[in-house]
């Protein structure tokens, strides 16, 4: 028999942090009996499993196969750019590029819709950021020396950072997702390598999906960037925080999140 991880293991997300948002069951209209399978099935330790691919790709509750980070590619330039600067999106993907790093975004991102909106400079310039608090109850606090250290970044990063006619031309690939977010879960995995794998049983027996969400992916990417430990684990932070205020900026208090590791 699977073992369901411990009940402080499973939140709502609006117990974490506040949301802006609305994806979430009750967005779905979703019945308490799914909602409660769907708990049940992001909380048991058996619907985490090895990647299929060792990249990144974005959080969307539509895609599957890789671990999650807002935006996919968006996430590990955000790192290469708090780390060497740069004025484009594109600029920092061409030296994650050369570095051998994979790079994938998809059509339709929410988190490249937020970041071209100014997301990063409205949000991540305040060092009491709701998606600390978020981190926190993952068991990742970030120090206020490094909540700093991305504010002045955020503060400095050009308006127009995202070029996506650009970008578009140097990612490995582009997905394409299709139908509306189907999102009333995010599986987030704190074991390297690891993450939400049981997409079909979930949409099976709740007709709903699963945000995933996998902070190992970040130390283990900037550590192919940057060898220095100090400066890999700012960026780190960076992807992280950024990736919790995409979630929260698209979801309702409802959604359930579960906790692997």
């Amino acid at each position: 028999m699977s073992r369901v991880l411990t009940s402080r293991r499973v939140f709502r997300i609006g117990d974490l942090a506040p949301t802006r948002g609305h994806l979430g069951p009750r967005k779905l209209e979703a019945h308490d009996n799914q909602v409660k399978r769907g708990t049940e099935l992001i909380g048991r330790s058996s619907s985490y499993a090895p990647y299929a691919h060792n990249g990144v790709i974005c959080v969307d509750d539509r895609l599957n196969g890789a671990a999650g980070l807002a935006g996919g590619a968006l996430s590990l330039a955000f790192m290469q750019n708090y780390l060497f600067g740069g004025r484009l999106f594109s600029h920092a993907l061409h030296y994650l590029q050369a570095l051998g790093i994979y790079l994938s975004i998809h059509d339709n991102c929410g988190a490249l819709v937020l970041a071209g909106d100014g997301l990063v400079q409205r949000v991540l310039t305040d060092v009491r950021a709701h998606g600390y608090r978020f981190l926190e109850a993952l068991g990742l606090t970030v120090p206020m020396s490094i909540r700093r250290n991305i504010a002045a970044w955020a503060h400095n990063l050009p308006a127009d950072f995202v070029d996506l006619g650009e970008s578009k031309k140097v990612v490995k690939e582009v997905r394409s997702v299709s139908g509306p977010h189907l999102a009333g879960f995010v599986g987030v995995s704190l074991v390297d390598g690891y993450g939400f794998t049981a997409h079909d049983e979930l949409k099976c027996e709740t007709g709903m999906l699963a945000f995933r969400f996998d902070p190992t992916a970040a130390f283990r990417e900037v550590r192919r960037v940057v060898t220095e430990g100090a400066r890999a684990r700012e960026a780190a932070y960076l992807a992280l925080v950024f990736t919790t205020e995409v979630l929260l900026e698209l979801t309702g208090p409802d959604l359930v999140v579960g906790v692997y590791g």
